[in-house]
């Protein structure tokens, strides 16, 4: 399984990382933090299907390169069903702290919860359900690779906020605390930031 990161720096963006998950022919997207042709462009030049776009959150600099994707592709968008809300209102996907309100998505989407296991690649990929950043955010965990995608949930020097609106502080340590109980040998892929192990992450140290 390979993991192509594009990293994004501008004002709008926030330093938000997008993800192509893909094997031999297949790839899905994780999280999509800018309305550009780049990942379009991988994509097609090395001959991928894209099955899907797995959203870790609803907040904008997570969402905003929707359109760019769904322009290009006709595939399915997967969020939590407690940050589906999130897609399209400006204050809770927080894109009207930056006076914007055209940062949003109202198209269809498909919801999942916790422990729902997605067949779009050779590997599944589960969700485990980490509600604190957002009510809805989700880590995506490929047990066979050694490989999770934390979204804001955990980076490699720190956590996610909870003083954002439709944030849960007081569910920090229950789902942090699901974090330590994974292999610490796995590569985590945060939502901003570099990736590093499981065990350099340390989620214990927020509990």
């Amino acid at each position: 399984m390979n993991v192509k990161l594009f990293q994004y720096e501008g004002f709008f963006e926030l330093n938000a990382n997008t993800y192509v998950l893909y094997d031999e022919s297949e790839c899905v997207v994780i999280d999509s933090g800018k309305n550009n042709n780049d990942v379009v462009d991988f994509i097609n030049a090395n001959h991928l299907k894209l099955n899907g776009i797995l959203l870790t959150h609803g907040h904008f600099d997570h969402i905003q390169g929707l359109p760019a994707l769904l322009k290009a592709f006709d595939v399915p968008v997967f969020i939590h069903k407690d940050d589906e809300c999130m897609l399209g209102d400006s204050h809770l996907n927080g894109s009207n702290r930056f006076s914007r309100t055209d940062i949003y998505y109202d198209g269809d989407v498909n919801t999942f919860t916790d422990g729902e296991i997605f067949h779009l690649l050779k590997s599944p990929i589960e969700v485990i359900a980490t509600p604190f950043h957002t009510k809805g955010s989700v880590c995506f965990y490929l047990k066979d690779n050694k490989i999770l995608f934390t979204g804001d949930s955990l980076f490699s020097e720190g956590i996610g906020r909870t003083d954002f609106p439709y944030a849960i502080p007081e569910l920090e340590h229950h789902s942090l605390y699901k974090l330590t109980k994974l292999d610490k040998d796995i590569t985590i892929y945060p939502g901003h930031g570099d990736s590093c192990s499981l065990r350099e992450a340390n989620p214990e140290a927020y509990l």
